[in-house]
C-alpha cells in the first residue's frame, strides 16, 4: 500500500515517481474516491485511506506545483487521467470528447454565419485608389492624395475629396516590448534572479517570526493568563510560560533562553533520575544542551560575594 499506487489500473511503484496521500477533509475524499472508482477503496475506514497514496501521474499539469524539492498538489487537486492516452497526452478522456462534440455541432450549424447580401449593389461602394507621393528624405512625413470617390447613387451627398493624416515612419518602426517570462523551477533562475528569490524567502520567513512573536506577546499580556500565573511564584510561572510556548514546535526547533536553562539545571543536578522522568512528561532542554551552556561559563577561583549576599538575605527572614 506505501510503495503501490491505489488506482488499480496503475501499477507505478514510489521509487519511480512521486506518491500523494488522501486528503484528510471528507469532500475532498470523497471527490477523489469518486473519481477513482473504485469499490474496495469505499469500503475501508478513513484511518485505512490514509496508508494509500496515489502517483502524479492521474493529475493534470494545473493540479501541480513542481518546485526543486518536491511536487506538490493545490489544494483543490484531484486526479482526473486514468487511461494510458489520457497519462500521455494529459488531458481527461470526458474534456477531450466535450471538445470533438463543440467542434463538430459548431460545423454542423452553419446558419450563425454572416451572410453576403452579394445581390444588392448599393451597399457596395466603389474601391477607392490611393496614391502616396513620397517625399524629401529630409523630412518625416509623407503626403497622400486620394482621388475623389463617388458615393452611391441613393446618396444625396456631394461628391468630394478626403484627408488623410500623414503617417509617421517612428510608428512604423516602434521598438517590441518582450513577453514576460514566468519561470516555476528555482533552478532555472538567473544568478541575480536566484539570490533576489532566497532574499525574498528570508524576508517571509522573518516577517512570520515576527507576527508569531507578536501574537504570543499578546497572548501572555492577555487577562486570563495574568489572573492564572498572579499567585505563582517566578520559577513556576517561567516554566509554565515554557510549556506554552514550546508544545507547538518540533523537538529539534525549540530554542530556550538562559533563565530555563538554569531552572533545568537546577532540576537536574537535584535529582538527574528525576530530571529524566520529567523530560519524558514535560518539555525540558536535552542533557546536551545544559553540559554546553556550562561549558560555556567562565569560572574563576576567589571568592563569590553572590553567595554570601544570598546568605544575609536569610538570614534577615530566618527567625
Amino acid at each position: 500500500m506505501y510503495n503501490k499506487c491505489c488506482v488499480p489500473t496503475c501499477t507505478s511503484r514510489r521509487k519511480d515517481v512521486s506518491f500523494h496521500m488522501l486528503p484528510k477533509s471528507e469532500i475532498g475524499l470523497k471527490k477523489w474516491l469518486q473519481c477513482i472508482n473504485c469499490e474496495r477503496l469505499r469500503s475501508l475506514s478513513s484511518q485505512k485511506l490514509r496508508k494509500h497514496f496515489v502517483c502524479h501521474k492521474h493529475f493534470e499539469k494545473r493540479f501541480l506545483a513542481i518546485t526543486r524539492e518536491r511536487v506538490r498538489l493545490c489544494p483543490n487537486a484531484y486526479p482526473t487521467l486514468f487511461t494510458v492516452s489520457e497519462m500521455s497526452t494529459g488531458i481527461p478522456q470526458t474534456v477531450a470528447r466535450i471538445a470533438v462534440e463543440t467542434e463538430k455541432s459548431n460545423n454542423d450549424h452553419n446558419y450563425c454565419k454572416k451572410r453576403q447580401h452579394l445581390d444588392h449593389t448599393y451597399c457596395i461602394p466603389e474601391v477607392v485608389e490611393k496614391r502616396f507621393k513620397a517625399s524629401n528624405t529630409d523630412n518625416t512625413e509623407t503626403e497622400s492624395d486620394i482621388n475623389s470617390y463617388q458615393q452611391p447613387s441613393t446618396s444625396t451627398y456631394e461628391s468630394g475629396t478626403m484627408e488623410v493624416p500623414t503617417a509617421d515612419k517612428n510608428a512604423l518602426h516602434s521598438p517590441i516590448t518582450r513577453r514576460k517570462q514566468h519561470i516555476i523551477q528555482t533552478n532555472k533562475l538567473s544568478p541575480h534572479c536566484a539570490k533576489l528569490y532566497r532574499q525574498y524567502r528570508k524576508s517571509q520567513r522573518q516577517l512570520n517570526f515576527k507576527t508569531r512573536a507578536k501574537q504570543a506577546v499578546k497572548f501572555s499580556k492577555e487577562q486570563s493568563f495574568v489572573k492564572l500565573t498572579e499567585k505563582l511564584n517566578p520559577i513556576a510561572k517561567k516554566f509554565l510560560w515554557m510549556q506554552i510556548k514550546e508544545c507547538t514546535k518540533k523537538a529539534r526547533g525549540r530554542r530556550f533562553s538562559d533563565e530555563e536553562k538554569l531552572i533545568a539545571m537546577a532540576i537536574m543536578k537535584q535529582s538527574p533520575k528525576c530530571y529524566r522522568f520529567l523530560h519524558r512528561i514535560f518539555i525540558l532542554p536535552s542533557k546536551y544542551t545544559i553540559n554546553k551552556m556550562i561549558a560555556k561559563l567562565n569560572i574563576e577561583a576567589g571568592i563569590n560575594f553572590q553567595i554570601f549576599d544570598a546568605i544575609k538575605t536569610e538570614a534577615l527572614y530566618f527567625f
